[in-house]
């Protein structure tokens, strides 16, 4: 790389997002080389995202995944924010515009009608070789 585009991706604010969490320049350009539209926003949600997953591998990740994968240009969205320990909140999912595609399990209302038919009633099998 030239002196002078050293310097220009410098400037450049993933990278200094980058530097600030102790990516090495050539984990850097790698990472520039493979995405060269990456931005801050990305490197920090990626971040946050690993660091997420680091926390519920059970000390089996390392913070080597995030650099393994910035520097291939994987991005990821930032996880999202868990309420009481892990647990979904339902009533994000079903309202909204699209909460009426989802129901609870035992929520059978307005279903009358699309209920599968109840199976005839059938005479009993006669033992094979009777008549």
């Amino acid at each position: 790389m030239a002196q002078s585009d050293q310097s220009a991706d410098r400037l450049h604010p993933a990278v200094q997002v980058l530097t600030e969490l102790g990516a090495h320049e050539t984990i850097i350009a790698e990472a520039l080389a493979a995405r060269p539209d990456l931005t801050a926003r990305q490197v920090q949600d990626t971040w946050a995202w690993h660091q997420w997953r680091r926390e519920r591998s059970g000390g089996r990740l390392g913070e080597g995944v995030f650099f393994h994968a910035i520097r291939r240009g994987q991005i990821h969205a930032a996880p999202q924010s868990e309420g009481s320990g892990g647990v979904i909140d339902v009533d994000a999912y079903t309202s909204g515009a699209y909460g009426d595609l989802f129901r609870r399990g035992g929520d059978v209302s307005d279903l009358e009608g699309w209920a599968a038919p109840l199976p005839q009633p059938c005479t009993p099998a006669r033992p094979v070789g009777v008549r």
